[in-house]
């Protein structure tokens, strides 16, 4: 068993090879493109450029957005974020019960493990 100082030391220098990450979370209120099962919702050209525009000035290394309805709407998204030059390697997303809303993950880093569940029993 290590000492407390190697332990220290050992802690140290594992966080000094980590470098801070940034993390947007962000509701985007319904981000429904044509096609979506929702289409009276639909966002018009000039929101969904606004809202890929600051996605792509933050910077960040993981993006998750809630309210993206479909896989009409993440393609929608990042191909917006492409044409920016922001793109992001992995991509997880998690339908809400009604296939319309859910819940975006975009990341340049590796998804490691997924332990997401789409349905999940609430206590009563």
């Amino acid at each position: 068993e290590k000492s407390d100082s190697a332990n220290d030391t050992s802690i140290r220098s594992f966080a000094q090879r980590l470098s801070p990450q940034k993390i947007l979370f962000w509701n985007v209120r319904n981000y429904f493109v044509e096609g979506n099962l929702l289409e009276e919702k639909v966002k018009s050209v000039e929101e969904r450029e606004a809202i890929a525009g600051l996605i792509a000035r933050m910077d960040t290394e993981v993006v998750v957005l809630a309210e993206m309805a479909g896989q009409e709407s993440v393609l929608d998204l990042t191909e917006r974020l492409r044409s920016k030059k922001s793109g992001y390697a992995y991509q997880k997303t998690l339908l809400g019960n009604d296939g319309g809303r859910g819940l975006v993950l975009l990341s340049r880093l590796p998804v490691i493990k997924d332990h997401s569940r789409r349905l999940v029993p609430l206590p009563n």
